[in-house]
């Protein structure tokens, strides 16, 4: 009896019951913590951080409240840009506190949170399938 295929779907399993876990805390931390951040407005993209060795960069994001004009950097890099110069995009920061904007989309806030979530998924239907090949070989 060969345990190969049980021991790979143990690993699937683990890797994705582990994935799955970080990734479901990580969403549901993000989304606790965005309430104080109620402030809603409207930035510009107005450049992009040095790329690193891959040709990764961030966008660089300007807008003004309050007199104050505040320029945040994009969380995520990407390469090719994901925005362009002079895109309008949306950011959320806590009230008064406009330093701590931060760029309100779907990329910057949620998109490693749903990696993680469906990396998981594969792993847990990958170990699934593993198993269900392997008992009905046997």
């Amino acid at each position: 009896m060969n345990g190969g295929p049980i021991l790979l779907a143990l690993g699937f399993g683990l890797f994705g019951t582990a994935s799955l876990s970080l990734g479901l805390y990580s969403f549901f931390k993000s989304r606790r913590a965005l309430p104080p951040f109620s402030e809603v407005g409207e930035g510009v993209v107005c450049g992009f951080t040095e790329s690193d060795p891959e040709g990764f960069v961030r966008p660089l994001v300007r807008f003004t409240r309050g007199g104050v004009t505040v320029t945040i950097t994009g969380s995520v890099s990407s390469n090719p840009p994901a925005y362009r110069v002079g895109q309008r995009v949306p950011v959320r920061y806590p009230p008064g506190k406009p330093g701590l904007a931060v760029l309100a989309d779907f990329r910057n806030l949620y998109l490693g949170d749903v990696a993680l979530i469906g990396f998981g998924v594969a792993g847990v239907v990958a170990a699934v399938l593993l198993l269900f090949l392997y008992l009905r070989i046997q």
